[in-house]
């Protein structure tokens, strides 16, 4: 690991294991490829709370998480717990989470990403006096790319976050990139030298998501992980993969066939 100090980017659609495939690569690269163990990892990382602790591993969506949680008044872990982002909807003026299917939302206007088509968000807050409910992921992906890259710039969250990947690369040798949705995410890391980026699949039933942040088009990426087995296997294929970020042996698996460097 002398000189290899590695950023690499995990591309995904949404619920595959990206920040679970993120926790291996910080546990394999802390306790290395020849002393790491399944189990080791399963005791130390694989939980929420853990896994939310490891500062190695950062999003392009955290500044505009903690935009939000600030602007809105929601506490910030939150924007990283399934439930509250999927299942549950923000009541604005009261500052409150309810379910899908409380009553209490026959008098708000439910704020889906068609209706916010139509008209910025704080519209419809001032028209119906902050009776506007919202899931967070709604909120996120509204914020984050409509407002973000589409009004301010395409790389607004991209300079933010590259450069504390550089910081944690610095201090812990490696960073973990683990939303990786774009095209010019990915080239924004691939370009790095020790750059990769990694797609994660799964053959899993989900709900399409059609915003286009979940389409993930364009994304080049350095090499293809199946999840598509159990967590042991998924473990000793990272455990491969690092083997060959260190020692500068990975095969390119890009759809382009290019490689980056």
């Amino acid at each position: 690991m002398i000189d290899v100090r590695p950023i690499i980017g995990i591309n995904a659609e949404k619920q595959v294991g990206k920040d679970t495939v993120a926790s291996m690569l910080c546990y394999i690269f802390n306790t290395g490829v020849l002393r790491c163990s399944f189990r080791e990892w399963t005791i130390k990382y694989d939980n929420q709370k853990n896994k939310s602790k490891l500062k190695q591993v950062i999003h392009f969506a955290d500044y505009p998480k903690d935009i939000l949680s600030k602007t809105f008044g929601i506490d910030r872990e939150l924007f990283d717990d399934i439930v509250y982002k999927e299942h549950k909807l923000y009541l604005i003026d009261q500052r409150q989470f309810v379910d899908m299917k409380d009553k209490v939302l026959s008098k708000y206007i439910i704020a889906n990403h068609a209706i916010l088509a139509t008209s910025p968000l704080g519209s419809f807050i001032k028209a119906y006096n902050g009776r506007v409910a919202i899931t967070l992921r709604v909120l996120m992906q509204y914020f984050g790319t409509q407002i973000g890259r589409g009004m301010l710039h395409d790389d607004c969250w991209i300079r933010a976050t590259m450069t504390d990947a550089f910081n944690n690369r610095s201090k812990y040798g490696y960073s973990i990139i683990a939303d990786v949705r774009f095209a010019n995410e990915s080239d924004a890391i691939r370009s790095q030298s020790d750059g990769y980026v990694i797609k994660l699949t799964r053959n899993i039933e989900r709900t399409k998501d059609e915003h286009e942040s979940e389409q993930l088009d364009g994304v080049k990426y350095d090499v293809l992980i199946e999840n598509n087995g159990s967590k042991i296997e998924l473990f000793y294929k990272v455990v491969e993969l690092v083997g060959k970020i260190i020692n500068r042996n990975v095969i390119y698996e890009s759809s382009t066939g290019e490689q980056p460097k």
